[in-house]
């Protein structure tokens, strides 16, 4: 995927609590950036680029979501970038939430 095509998708500030989970390993993080297509996770990562990664997020009211995808490239001691693949329609409606809020914070 090139740069251009990373880019496609508005990207938005947001501080999300995460928990992400590859087949070697499980970490806390803090989503900083999101889109439709992909986020950015600061973590200290330890994996591999196109690794499978999942990445849950717990709501206050105890609710919970997934989001499955692949690691794009990573930042050595800062995180690594997410592209979502296999985004089911709650999923969607979900990310889709998540930027309006932060779409409504940035217009503040």
């Amino acid at each position: 995927m090139s740069y251009q095509e990373r880019r496609r998708a508005e990207r938005f500030r947001v501080n999300v609590d995460a928990l992400w989970e590859s087949s070697t390993c499980q970490r806390k993080g803090t989503i900083s950036d999101i889109s439709t297509s992909g986020c950015f996770v600061l973590t200290s990562p330890q994996i591999q680029v196109n690794e499978a990664i999942e990445i849950g997020i717990k709501f206050p009211n105890g609710k919970d979501i997934t989001l499955s995808g692949e690691a794009v490239y990573a930042v050595e001691e800062i995180g690594f970038a997410l592209r979502f693949t296999e985004l089911g329609e709650r999923e969607r409606r979900f990310l889709h939430r998540l930027i309006d809020s932060a779409r409504k914070n940035l217009a503040q």
